[in-house]
C-alpha cells in the first residue's frame, strides 16, 4: 500500500477515536458541568469531526476506485 494511504488510513482512525471519545463525553454527567457556550462549541466540534472523517471515506474510496480501474488497465 502507498505512503500516502496508510497515512490518510491512519489519520481517519485516529479522528474516529476523538470523535468517538468526544462524543461520549456528550452524553456524559460531565457534559452537563460545562457552560452552554462551551457546550455548544463541542457539539459543532463533533458535527465538523464527523464530515470531515466522511471527507477522507470518500477520498480513500476514490483512490481505492483508481486503484483498481488502473490494474485493470494494465
Amino acid at each position: 500500500m502507498k505512503d500516502y494511504i496508510v497515512r490518510l488510513n491512519q489519520e481517519k482512525i485516529e479522528l474516529d477515536e476523538k470523535m468517538y471519545k468526544l462524543s461520549k463525553f456528550t452524553l456524559s454527567p460531565l457534559f452537563d458541568d460545562i457552560d452552554e457556550e462551551q457546550k455548544g462549541l463541542l457539539c459543532i466540534q463533533v458535527d465538523i469531526m464527523r464530515a470531515y472523517s466522511a471527507v477522507l471515506e470518500q477520498r480513500l474510496i476514490l483512490i481505492e476506485e483508481r486503484e483498481k480501474d488502473a490494474s485493470n488497465n494494465s
